[in-house]
């Protein structure tokens, strides 16, 4: 069916060149009437797939502001942009962490992004033979887990015991993260 599909549209390319994140909590003040969301707070490299759920998850934090202040509320935006903040905090460290695993990545890095880099690399690979691994990390993945379910004494004893059957070659950072965007298979 594919190679006989015609494309809707031309081919479009991801043009940001990193991850973008904007402190709109941090701002003194803010236009009347108006809030930034989705990628105007922050934008996420596409491979991470995370962008429409955070959001969505911004709008949902909008929506519960706006009900508990109303919509003409001076406060709305300051409140807001707090919601938005602790929304954005999980995919952020997702997608910042996982960019540091590629050397030629720049800037602050997040708190403990070293270790946790190495251990994810294993769960990576455990993820491959092991269907509670593989399930874990596709719900932090994809939002609906917070990522230290990943670190639970259960889970690193399944990591552990998975990863000891991955093959050694694909634990390079290159290899481990075109594993995590799908390109590698075992």
């Amino acid at each position: 069916m594919i190679r006989t599909a015609e494309p809707l549209t031309p081919i479009v390319t991801h043009r940001l060149p990193s991850n973008q994140r904007r402190h709109f909590e941090r701002c003194k003040r803010t236009p009347a009437g108006f809030v930034a969301l989705g990628d105007s707070i922050c934008s996420f490299n596409p491979i991470y797939g995370q962008g429409m759920t955070s959001a969505a998850l911004q709008a949902a934090a909008l929506g519960s502001v706006i009900e508990g202040l109303g919509a003409a509320s001076d406060r709305l935006p300051k409140v807001f942009y707090g919601k938005a903040k602790k929304v954005i905090n999980v995919p952020w460290s997702i997608a910042a962490g996982g960019d540091f695993l590629m050397p030629e990545t720049t800037g602050p890095k997040p708190p403990m992004c070293d270790p946790i880099n190495r251990y994810l690399k294993k769960a990576f690979i455990a993820a491959h033979y092991d269907p509670v691994v593989n399930d874990q990390i596709a719900r932090v993945q994809n939002l609906l887990a917070m990522p230290p379910s990943l670190l639970t004494p259960k889970m690193q004893w399944h990591v552990r015991r998975a990863a000891k059957r991955g093959p050694a070659g694909l634990t390079s950072p290159r290899a481990t993260s075109a594993m995590q965007r799908g390109h590698i298979t075992t």
